[in-house]
């Protein structure tokens, strides 16, 4: 999904426009006929919350091994036992915010770019001049 932004950082908009009518109705604008003002774009990569989930297996080795000491040492998964219980925390985690609309609505951008509008007139009329995109 495309996404703009004023200022390369916080891209909420899905129009670069409504970013050229923020921008316009700033409190502080300067801006005047024949002006440039940059716009930022790019794709935004959305995650699945399990993403962020902690390697349960590890998770649970070192906190036995932290409260138990080194009688907690024997106990241990093999790499399948690992990813089978990984896997199935993912599933748990994924469905559980596929259910509650809780996966993020955040995401890393991708493909950033910058379009470049010329200020045609004191009312807010811009001109796309360059789109980096392409």
């Amino acid at each position: 999904m495309k996404k703009y932004s004023s200022d390369n950082e916080i891209f909420r908009s899905d129009d670069p426009y409504e970013v050229l009518e923020e921008i316009w109705e700033a409190p502080r604008r300067d801006l005047k006929a024949g002006d440039v003002v940059t716009v930022y774009g790019g794709t935004v990569v959305y995650s699945k919350a399990s993403s962020y989930a902690p390697d349960i297996p590890e998770y649970l080795i070192n906190n036995s091994s932290d409260e138990h000491g080194e009688v907690a040492d024997d106990w241990y998964f093999t790499q399948e036992e690992e990813e089978s219980l990984q896997s199935a925390v993912t599933t748990v985690i994924d469905t559980w915010c596929d259910e509650n609309d809780m996966h993020p609505k955040f995401g890393s951008m991708m493909d950033l770019h910058e379009l470049k509008f010329l200020l045609k007139d004191g009312f807010g009329t811009f001109e796309l001049i360059y789109d980096g995109s392409k």
